[in-house]
């Protein structure tokens, strides 16, 4: 029911006489270059160094209409402005690129077979941008100092309705229960007169009866928008990545005229519940500690999008920032998926003069993501009051914010961001290890207390990452409620500090992190970064405990080695589910200078080893190692 006009397009760098004659339909085109659609023109050899504005052609057949019928241009996204014409009539000019724009087209279509679409693309760089929402997409350093992402980078397509349009659909979940769900719903319906419709919601999950619920609406003519509410009772829930499974509802609305179908549009939408309290977050009355990683724009192709999920999964993640943009549809459907949280960061620019558009950017976001049952957050940037009473409005099923904070945490009396290096920071428990006990409260809008912002590139920092998370995991939920990593994609920081880009093997950050993001985990607080011969080693014992349920009688196998000898201690317990537990603090004197040197020559090196087990089953393992010299040659 509709036709799709991807392909490749005939384009040209606009000037002022061919502006004049380009929307003509008899204009002979065949010499220009063409582009692709959708896509970037920068990615096209003969506009690699463009910065536009572009001229885009596209001709067309259509089939005749029949009685009754309507028929729609949509533009699923541009960069970022245009001006739009069909066979020669100006049909008006978009702005904004991650959501649709919809023109009706049935008189044109109506005329003639043979049409051509006249599009006009400019996206503007340098101070002209100021005044564009581009987020991140404007910011020379993350996308290279010249890169112009101007273009039709999604689907430009034909649709037909009856007398009333669905131009738009949407569904959030406001509460999600074992016994029922509610979902908040809404439409955007154009009328071709005033008239009394029928609109019929079916919820369909893999392995259950549909819920079907009808509701009658009395349209005017022209653009309408309803809203109404849908209750599922006993439902399957959707879960975050870790805590139980990803189901996935397909939600259809269609809308009858006198019995007959008009139009018809559906999506996929998750039932769950999500709350914030305290700086804690909640999802279906459960805590989610949020471990993270801010995810960046790319120009990857369509297909690798769902990397990025990938990269964060297999790091032993569960949430992504999704920072100062909106993605490809692939990423929000990927992490639907796999249950991976996202806060949605929008492209907003923090001044008064755009502040209009920011509301309408942020209105058409909530009709554009709402359903996705991934996104937790909306971040609504600088222009916080305006925007955040937007998405209050058209989404009631998830907090909006304002513009997080760069960083969420500090270490008490340094003022300094809490960073990878902080595992050998001044403030010490008397062995060199940082305080991260005594982190100060952040601020509750940024769901993730901390974020860790230094390159990984070192062995000493990668072990400095696993020290931090590990020690922010051991807090758990007070007074950080999880953490966030800046360099999820390679487009931010040192190669080396991308997660998606590190192909080190096991030394590798990806490795550290998802070691460190284990569900189950024994971990040691306490350890200096390095020790001397004869000096005494105290630290304590935690297994840290992520899954949703308790674990029954376990055996913690502690042992401290050193050349020539070493001490072992066993421990034994339960474990609460989603927990931290505390096991015990042990203390060891260190060999002297004599005894070490009789065992072997320097360089020393001190393993502490903890093995977690279950009967005859290992269940998890962890290791420290730290040098270990003499007391006239100690490492500062």
């Amino acid at each position: 029911m509709g036709l799709d006009l991807s392909g490749r397009w005939a384009a040209a760098p606009a000037t002022d006489a061919l502006r004049r004659e380009f929307v003509r339909p008899e204009l002979d085109d065949s010499t220009w270059a063409t582009v692709a659609v959708p896509g970037h023109w920068r990615d096209e050899e003969a506009f690699a160094s463009s910065d536009g504005p572009l001229l885009y052609r596209r001709r067309f057949e259509s089939e005749p209409l029949l009685p009754g019928e309507r028929a729609w241009l949509v533009m699923e996204g541009a960069f970022y402005e245009t001006d739009v014409w069909l066979d020669g009539s100006y049909l008006g000019d978009t702005e904004g690129y991650f959501f649709p724009h919809l023109f009706e087209v049935t008189a044109a279509l109506r005329q003639r077979r043979e049409h051509v679409l006249a599009v006009e693309v400019a996206c503007p760089q340098g101070r002209a941008a100021r005044r564009a929402m581009l987020g991140a997409w404007a910011r020379p350093a993350l996308l290279g100092p010249s890169y112009n992402p101007g273009g039709l980078w999604a689907p430009v397509r034909l649709t037909k309705s009856g007398p009333v349009h669905l131009g738009a659909f949407t569904a959030a979940c406001t509460e999600a229960r074992p016994e029922r769900a509610l979902v908040a719903l809404a439409a955007r319906l154009d009328s071709s007169g005033p008239m009394e419709v029928e609109v019929v919601t079916a919820f369909r999950a893999p392995g259950t009866e549909a819920v079907v619920s009808t509701r009658r609406l009395h349209l005017a003519a022209g653009a309408n928008r309803a809203r109404w509410r849908a209750e599922v009772p006993h439902p399957l829930l959707w879960w975050p990545f870790g805590a139980g499974g990803q189901a996935l509802y397909e939600v259809t609305a269609t809308v009858l005229v006198d019995g007959l179908v008009s139009d018809s549009r559906s999506l996929l939408t998750g039932l769950r519940q999500v709350r914030m309290k305290q700086m804690t977050w909640e999802v279906n009355g459960e805590k989610v500690f949020l471990q993270g990683a801010d995810l960046l724009p790319g120009r990857e192709r369509a297909e690798e999008v769902a990397g990025h999920v990938r990269a964060a999964r297999d790091a032993g993640l569960n949430f992504l920032r999704v920072r100062a943009h909106v993605g490809r549809p692939e990423l929000y459907r990927a992490a639907d998926e796999t249950g991976l949280l996202i806060w949605q960061e929008l492209p907003f620019a923090g001044r008064r003069a755009l502040r209009s558009r920011a509301v309408r950017q942020a209105q058409e976001a909530a009709w554009l993501l709402g359903h996705h049952p991934s996104i937790i957050a909306w971040s609504a940037g600088d222009l916080s009051l305006a925007v955040r009473r937007a998405f209050d409005h058209a989404d009631g099923s998830r907090p909006a914010f304002g513009r997080p904070p760069s960083v969420g945490a500090r270490l008490l009396g340094t003022g300094r961001p809490v960073t990878p290096r902080d595992a050998g920071a001044a403030r010490t428990e008397g062995t060199g290890a940082p305080r991260l006990d005594r982190l100060e409260r952040a601020s509750a809008i940024w769901p993730a207390a901390a974020r860790l912002v230094a390159g990984v590139s070192a062995p000493a920092d990668l072990e400095g990452l696993r020290l931090l998370v590990e020690g922010l995991r051991r807090l758990r939920f007070y007074p950080v409620s999880g953490f966030s990593i800046s360099g999820l994609d390679s487009l931010e920081g040192p190669a080396a500090a991308s997660l998606r880009a590190d192909e080190r093997g096991p030394g590798g950050a990806r490795a550290c992190l998802s070691a460190a993001c284990a569900p189950l985990l024994p971990v040691a607080s306490g350890l200096a970064r390095c020790y001397r011969a004869g000096e005494r080693i105290s630290f304590r014992l935690y297994v840290l405990n992520a899954l949703r349920q308790g674990l029954g009688e376990l055996e913690l196998r502690v042992r401290l080695t050193w050349p020539g000898g070493g001490q072992a201690w066993r421990f034994a317990g339960a474990v609460r589910a989603a927990s931290t537990s505390f096991v015990g603090r042990r203390a060891a004197a260190l060999p002297s200078e004599e005894s070490l040197a009789a065992a072997g020559t320097p360089p020393w090196q001190l393993r502490l080893e903890l093995v977690l087990r279950a009967g005859d089953r290992t269940l998890a393992h962890n290791a420290y190692e730290r040098p270990l010299s003499a007391r006239e040659r100690a490492v500062a």
